[in-house]
Protein backbone atom coordinates (compact mmCIF):
# COMPACT_ATOMS: atom_id res chain seq x y z
CA UNK A 1 0.00 0.00 0.00
CA UNK A 2 1.06 3.65 -0.68
CA UNK A 3 1.41 5.89 2.19
CA UNK A 4 -1.50 8.32 2.47
CA UNK A 5 1.47 11.67 1.44
CA UNK A 6 3.03 10.01 -1.94
CA UNK A 7 -0.33 9.15 -3.15
CA UNK A 8 -1.10 12.44 -2.74
CA UNK A 9 1.88 13.65 -4.14
CA UNK A 10 1.35 11.47 -7.34
CA UNK A 11 -1.72 12.73 -7.42
CA UNK A 12 -0.97 16.34 -7.47
CA UNK A 13 1.80 15.38 -10.17
CA UNK A 14 -1.37 13.98 -12.31
CA UNK A 15 -2.75 16.88 -12.51
CA UNK A 16 -0.07 19.29 -13.74
CA UNK A 17 0.90 16.76 -16.20
CA UNK A 18 -2.24 16.69 -17.68
CA UNK A 19 -2.37 20.43 -17.15
CA UNK A 20 0.58 20.75 -19.06
CA UNK A 21 -0.65 18.54 -21.73
CA UNK A 22 -3.59 20.80 -22.72
CA UNK A 23 -1.86 23.70 -22.38
CA UNK A 24 1.05 22.79 -24.65
CA UNK A 25 1.13 24.11 -27.80
CA UNK A 26 -2.46 25.88 -27.49
CA UNK A 27 -2.86 28.41 -29.64
CA UNK A 28 -2.89 32.42 -28.52
CA UNK A 29 -6.86 32.72 -28.31
CA UNK A 30 -7.03 29.70 -26.19
CA UNK A 31 -7.11 31.37 -22.78
CA UNK A 32 -10.44 33.36 -23.69
CA UNK A 33 -12.24 30.58 -25.67
CA UNK A 34 -15.78 30.65 -24.89
CA UNK A 35 -18.04 27.93 -25.92
CA UNK A 36 -20.65 29.54 -24.80
CA UNK A 37 -24.01 28.97 -22.64
CA UNK A 38 -21.94 30.42 -19.75
CA UNK A 39 -19.58 28.18 -19.70
CA UNK A 40 -15.66 29.16 -17.92
CA UNK A 41 -13.06 29.77 -20.66
CA UNK A 42 -10.25 28.43 -19.92
CA UNK A 43 -8.33 31.16 -18.00
CA UNK A 44 -10.96 30.77 -15.73
CA UNK A 45 -11.12 26.71 -15.20
CA UNK A 46 -7.05 27.04 -14.54
CA UNK A 47 -7.54 30.21 -11.85
CA UNK A 48 -10.67 27.96 -10.26
CA UNK A 49 -8.04 24.89 -10.15
CA UNK A 50 -5.79 27.35 -8.36
CA UNK A 51 -8.76 28.33 -5.81
CA UNK A 52 -9.52 25.27 -5.31
CA UNK A 53 -5.79 24.12 -4.46
CA UNK A 54 -5.40 26.98 -2.64
CA UNK A 55 -8.25 25.84 -0.37
CA UNK A 56 -6.79 22.42 -0.11
CA UNK A 57 -3.54 24.13 1.43
CA UNK A 58 -5.29 26.87 3.71
CA UNK A 59 -5.90 23.01 5.76
CA UNK A 60 -2.55 22.29 6.14
CA UNK A 61 -1.46 26.20 6.72
CA UNK A 62 -4.62 27.55 8.33
CA UNK A 63 -5.66 30.77 7.10
CA UNK A 64 -8.50 31.11 4.17
CA UNK A 65 -7.92 31.41 -0.22
CA UNK A 66 -9.97 33.76 -1.67
CA UNK A 67 -12.60 32.03 -4.08
CA UNK A 68 -11.72 34.03 -7.15
CA UNK A 69 -8.46 34.88 -6.92
CA UNK A 70 -7.55 38.28 -8.51
CA UNK A 71 -7.14 37.67 -12.27
CA UNK A 72 -3.59 38.03 -13.02
CA UNK A 73 -2.13 40.42 -16.73
CA UNK A 74 -1.48 37.25 -18.76
CA UNK A 75 -1.88 33.23 -19.11
CA UNK A 76 1.41 32.64 -18.42
CA UNK A 77 1.40 34.36 -15.20
CA UNK A 78 -2.10 32.48 -14.38
CA UNK A 79 -0.22 28.95 -15.48
CA UNK A 80 2.57 30.07 -13.48
CA UNK A 81 0.67 30.52 -10.38
CA UNK A 82 -1.15 27.57 -11.17
CA UNK A 83 2.19 25.66 -10.56
CA UNK A 84 3.23 27.19 -7.92
CA UNK A 85 0.03 26.51 -5.75
CA UNK A 86 1.07 22.66 -6.57
CA UNK A 87 4.29 22.83 -5.57
CA UNK A 88 3.19 24.44 -2.55
CA UNK A 89 0.72 22.12 -1.94
CA UNK A 90 2.85 19.12 -2.54
CA UNK A 91 5.37 20.89 -0.23
CA UNK A 92 2.68 21.50 2.70
CA UNK A 93 2.11 17.02 2.49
Amino acid sequence: MVPAPDLVRHFLAAIAYRAQKALRDAPAHYPDFSSGNQMRTPVEILRHMTSVLGYARSFAIGGEYPVKPTPLPSFALEVSRFHEMLEDVSAQI
